[in-house]
């Protein structure tokens, strides 16, 4: 998915803050045009763990840019998840079921910050999912569960490059 930098609006688009859409009118700069909206030429930076979150990111995509959640453990955002899988990580040798106990509270904050920003965002704007994967041992990336928790949170564009190859 390409962004397009559009004409100056002429008028608001129904994808963003109306106030912001006036000043950036006014500024000359122009929209983009991502997924068929126009938008604010904003885009949030994925900054990983605690930061990109539903608040921050829902807020960017109400206003009329692109807000960006971060699926780097997002559970830490969800204290009933870290209780969940408290002490989890201290074991020894990080077996096979504490690697399923963690994935399984991460698959599920995935989805709840991607609910919580859909909310927050009215219905504005657009939303990135930033992955990172580390392959640890040789294991292959995670990203097919976290584009499951993506896709179940009703997205039906997932634009991705798991593996750093181009498309």
């Amino acid at each position: 998915m390409s962004a397009n930098l559009a004409e100056p609006l002429s008028l608001p688009s129904a994808y963003m803050d109306e106030a912001l859409a006036a000043q950036l009118f006014d500024s000359g700069l122009k929209s983009m045009t991502l997924g068929g909206r126009e938008l604010l030429p904003i885009v949030q930076g994925g900054m990983g763990v605690g930061v990109s979150a539903h608040r921050l990111a829902g807020t960017v995509a109400a206003m009329g840019g692109v807000g960006t959640l971060s699926a780097v453990d997002a559970r830490r955002h969800h204290p009933d998840l870290m209780a969940r899988t408290e002490g989890l990580s201290s074991r020894i040798g990080q077996d096979e079921d504490t690697r399923r106990q963690v994935d399984a509270a991460n698959r599920e904050a995935v989805a709840r910050e991607i609910r919580a920003a859909r909310e927050a965002s009215q219905g504005h704007g657009l939303f990135a999912l930033n992955v990172s994967i580390r392959l640890p041992n040789g294991r292959p990336p995670p990203t097919p569960r976290l584009l499951l928790a993506w896709q179940q949170a009703r997205y039906r564009r997932v634009p991705t490059v798991p593996d750093g190859r181009r498309n």
